[in-house]
């Protein structure tokens, strides 16, 4: 026969023989792209990035309504790296990026910036390590896994695809790939307890940002970093994100943004 769901809850086809699943854009937008951002999408320097960007529809899009409609929209555009809305002026309407070089929001008012899993997975989520995820001591993590996709995920392109789906989920850890064997498929970890790779076959496992960082970076010191004999060091600094990051929260994510920052010191 032919169903309609309406539950807000399905997320995913399970690849069980003889049926087919066909999850509505609004919904798989959420499993596709990061969480809402003040203003526009930049490079993670700041900078504009305007090649590969394409105007979906017009209009202000200041509503949640409006907001949903745009992400459904961007979610089903093919190769979108992000989605965003624009009102209360001349270029207002709802436009997809393509391009890989866009990281995050700026801030700038009257704009929303959703970068995709697939990139923000570059932010949340350290090197690939081989081995399921396991603790600091290598014995095994099994509570707070959840399964998000069925299927090997042995190619780069399937290891891409669960690596988009951890990087949206809410509190996420770790990630984890098996290919192979009976329990094959994507998982999100959300204990804290996750530390490493154990180099297990079969097995991948990439350790969130924000706890590989624990391991990184020394304990926080107040002011702002400076060479040992107290002077100011303005070269090799890159803006990460905008605004106050006073929070324990927001300094933990902001740890996390350095621990996978290419030669951060």
């Amino acid at each position: 026969g032919c169903y309609v769901h309406t539950s807000s809850l399905v997320s995913r086809g399970n690849a069980v023989d003889r049926h087919a699943c066909f999850i509505g854009s609004s919904l798989k937008s959420k499993l596709l792209f990061g969480a809402i951002e003040s203003g526009f999408c930049v490079r993670i320097d700041g900078t504009d990035e305007n090649s590969g960007v394409v105007k979906l529809a017009e209009g202000d899009h200041d509503t949640d309504a409006k907001k949903q409609e745009c992400l459904g929209k961007c979610a089903v555009y093919s190769g979108a790296t992000a989605c965003e809305v624009i009102w209360g002026q001349s270029n207002r309407g709802c436009y997809a990026h393509t391009s890989v070089l866009v990281n995050r929001g700026n801030g700038v008012d009257r704009h929303n910036c959703w970068v995709s899993g697939a990139l923000k997975a570059k932010d949340v989520l350290s090197p690939m390590e081989s081995g399921f995820c396991v603790r600091a001591d290598g014995s095994d993590e099994n509570s707070g896994v959840i399964k998000v996709a069925d299927g090997d995920f042995d190619t780069d392109a399937k290891k891409q695809t669960c690596l988009s789906l951890c990087s949206v989920y809410p509190g996420v850890t770790g990630c984890e790939t098996i290919s192979f064997q009976g329990n094959r498929g994507c998982y999100v970890h959300t204990s804290t307890l996750v530390n490493r790779g154990n180099g297990v076959a079969n097995h991948n496992c990439w350790i969130a940002a924000k706890i590989r960082a624990k391991s990184i970076f020394g304990s926080i010191e107040a002011g702002f970093c400076v060479r040992s004999e107290g002077t100011d060091e303005n070269t090799g600094v890159v803006k990460l994100a905008e605004g106050d990051h006073d929070t324990d929260a927001k300094k933990t994510e902001c740890l996390g943004r350095c621990a996978v920052y290419a030669g951060a010191t």
